[in-house]
């Protein structure tokens, strides 16, 4: 299974053997590294005019601090607030054709803003929820392009909040704005603590996209809004408006007893829903919730998992028995810890502290573990120690071998948190998270992509393949390093987004009428925007997968933010 659809800017390094018992082999690997534009020249272009010009160009001009930014990395201009399209924007086509057999509607999900006028919000993950939608006929050639704020609470009340603050807004682009709402690592007002004496974070609604079927009385297929820290805003997939604020889904007796993470799975061989949930419960001993839903939503069984400390798990996936994910010492406040945040001294989230540890030898440190449940009734089976510190966003994949029918071992592909000086730097990258504009050239921490392989029985053996790639895509052959496709870039000043897998398998899977036939697993188009950044606007490209050539290149008349994830939807075109 390729991982090109969910990491970007890794690096794959290693490999580690780890059985039942515990017991752990880490063997370090010879690095082979090539960058592409980590450091690309200053150059001439949209940054470069005088703050006067930009002032009247953008709807939002960046302070000065913030513009000698970007001058400095153009690439930061990425980072800028988007606004609403008023109205489907027709991309125009500079380069080949939108292949003829994809038809559907690709929906991603950004954090659109993360200033409001000069005030920087805590956290990039603070970010308001902004959907782009880009809607293929490959069958005419035909593309289109929406976008909008996701209307959460928390944004309508900055909106009211806007209105009386638009005289200066409109004047002044150093003037803060006091914030209507308090987010996890944001404090709310003008941040004074009396301003947040029990002002609870609100959910941005800003990390990921869910396409689910239509219900019966309707023809047109149903788009959530997901975020770790909250519930799903149900969208109109061709407007974008909220159907349905945040509900959690539920079954005619139960209802989901806690977030629903934004990393859900889908199994293919029935359409179920696996995802984890955060419980909102800082007084109780820490766990985390397990759920499977039906492929419309109905719950159809939670359970309450005990954890070994207050953390937040950010991604899970499937593999073909268990659903699995990495306990992480990134740890969560709990009881008196919260007397800061409570008493609005701190925000949520600058309570996390990393108890990782930065070497192997640290002794006084958390642990990290692997919770490996079973899909049938998602109890935990099997929680592993991983003896040196873990940092781990994402997951891209896990799958199960099975040898002599006997023993089975799991693999599981990570973005890992690559640091060498201290090892696993995790409060650095909270850092650089926490002021995205503020992270000097040359210093930006990146993930390595390390696969491990866990024998659930007796014992194992693993291996690992090498690559580093910036500012560009990248086919990783996890069983082949030399067959892995060269990094793909996409000419100076220009940067990309997530890369977006959209197997062929599944656009063939609703043609009941065509000629059955097998797919390979890399066959398909990866789709991803670019932020062009002596323009500030956006181009996308669709590449073929196999061969990782260019296929087709569009304008965009804006710029959409670096996006977290996004999820396509085959046969519905949402916009005509």
């Amino acid at each position: 299974m390729t991982a090109v659809h969910k990491l970007l800017l890794l690096t794959i390094f290693l490999a580690l053997v780890l059985d039942a018992a515990a017991f752990i082999v880490r063997t370090p690997l010879t690095s082979h590294v090539t960058k592409h534009g980590a450091q690309q020249a200053r150059s001439e272009g949209f940054w470069q005019q005088s703050p006067s010009t930009l002032n009247k160009i953008l709807p939002s001009p960046p302070p000065k601090e913030i513009l000698d930014q970007i001058q400095a990395d153009p690439y930061k201009g990425g980072f800028e607030p988007v606004s609403d399209f008023d109205e489907p924007h027709t991309p125009k086509i500079i380069y080949g054709s939108i292949p003829n057999d994809l038809v559907g509607t690709l929906a991603i999900n950004a954090p659109g803003r993360i200033r409001i006028g000069g005030r920087l919000l805590g956290h990039w993950f603070d970010g308001d929820g902004y959907i782009s939608t880009l809607s293929f006929d490959g069958r005419e050639n035909k593309v289109k392009a929406f976008g909008r704020y996701v209307r959460t609470a928390r944004f309508l009340a900055q909106e009211l909040q806007e209105q009386k603050d638009q005289p200066r807004n409109d004047k002044d682009p150093e003037f803060k704005p006091p914030l209507a709402f308090s987010g996890a690592w944001t404090k709310r007002g003008n941040g004074n603590f009396y301003e947040n004496i029990g002002s609870i974070p609100k959910n941005p609604s800003n990390t990921a996209v869910m396409w689910m079927p239509p219900l019966k009385h309707s023809t047109k297929p149903r788009l959530f809004a997901l975020c770790e820290g909250g519930h799903p805003i149900e969208l109109d997939p061709g407007t974008l408006e909220v159907l349905c604020d945040e509900k959690p889904f539920n079954s005619p007796t139960s209802t989901v007893s806690s977030f629903f993470s934004a990393h859900y799975s889908i199994d293919s061989s029935d359409g179920a829903i696996y995802n984890h949930g955060y419980i909102l419960d800082l007084f109780a001993l820490p766990s985390i919730n397990l759920m499977k839903l039906s492929s419309t939503g109905d719950l159809l069984k939670q359970e309450r998992s005990h954890m070994p400390y207050n953390t937040f798990v950010h991604d899970s996936t499937i593999s073909q028995s268990f659903l699995v994910y990495i306990v992480c010492p990134y740890i969560t406040a709990s009881g008196l810890e919260l007397t800061p945040f409570v008493f609005g001294k701190k925000a949520l989230g600058g309570l996390m502290k990393w108890r990782g540890g930065h070497s192997f030898n640290d002794v006084d440190r958390y642990k990290s573990y692997l919770h490996v449940h079973s899909k049938k009734d998602l109890k935990l089976k099997w929680r592993i120690e991983i003896p040196h510190p873990v940092s781990v966003y994402h997951i891209a994949d896990a799958f199960e071998e099975t040898e002599n029918d006997r023993e089975t071992k799991l693999k599981i592909r990570v973005a890992e948190l690559d640091s060498s000086n201290p090892q696993c730097d995790r409060p650095l990258l909270e850092k650089q998270f926490s002021n995205q504009y503020a992270v000097p050239l040359g210093t930006r921490l990146h993930s390595t992509l390390a696969e491990y392989t866990f024998a659930l029985n007796n014992n194992g053996s693993g291996n690992s393949h090498l690559s580093d790639w910036f500012d560009a895509v990248q086919k990783i052959d996890m069983d082949n390093r030399d067959s892995s496709s060269d990094p793909i870039t996409f000419g100076e000043g220009v940067y990309c987004g997530p890369p977006i897998f959209i197997a062929k398998e599944r656009l063939y899977s609703n043609h009941h009428n065509s000629q059955p036939r097998q797919f390979q697993e890399d066959e398909g188009y990866i789709v991803v925007v670019l932020y062009m950044s002596k323009e500030h606007r956006s181009d996308v490209a669709i590449l073929d997968s196999e061969s990782m050539v260019v296929l087709c290149r569009m304008e965009l008349d804006r710029h959409l933010t670096y996006s977290f994830h996004g999820e396509f939807i085959q046969d519905y075109v949402a916009l005509q």
